[in-house]
């Protein structure tokens, strides 16, 4: 999973994609966890807690974009069966200077290859289409709020 990583210098500095070992992903959630559930946070579309789990049962992989000591990006991936093949879903991404890291999605994508997938799928905010080259809508998720506090939840596209 190591040989995952990669990196491209960027502000005098190495911004690297690397695959947590599964066996070593409990010290990595602790840089991970902000990152992560500001992204669900974001979309309401899935729960840290179970990606937290799948990370700690080896059932979903730990991605971190590292600059030096600085953790620029996180982002978690489980593969699956789908209808068209197996896939590589990216469960959640989140972090900060998006252009120092986001080109290393190649890397997961280098990754689902690697693994036999047909393709690779994410749920996020629609704003992601914009910056994913090669990526394109191909379904719906709609929410009808069914109590008051659900209401007030603010999903940004």
């Amino acid at each position: 999973m190591n040989g995952c990583c990669s990196g491209t210098h960027i502000s005098n500095q190495v911004v690297e994609l690397s695959c947590c070992d599964p066996q070593q992903a409990a010290a990595a959630l602790p840089l991970a966890e902000p990152l992560l559930r500001s992204a669900l946070a974001h979309t309401g579309i899935g729960d840290y807690r179970d990606i937290e789990n799948g990370i700690l049962a080896g059932e979903q992989l730990l991605w971190l974009a590292l600059s030096g000591r600085d953790t620029l990006a996180a982002a978690s991936t489980q593969l699956q069966s789908s209808a068209v093949g197996k896939i590589c879903v990216i469960t959640a991404c989140g972090g900060r200077a998006i252009r120092e890291w986001l080109h290393l999605i190649e890397k997961i994508e280098s990754y689902a290859t690697a693994e036999g997938c047909e393709r690779v799928r994410y749920f996020g905010r629609r704003g992601w289409l914009r910056e994913l080259e090669g990526y394109s809508q191909v379904g719906v998720i709609a929410d009808k709020p069914l109590t008051e506090s659900s209401k007030t939840l603010i999903l940004q596209a």
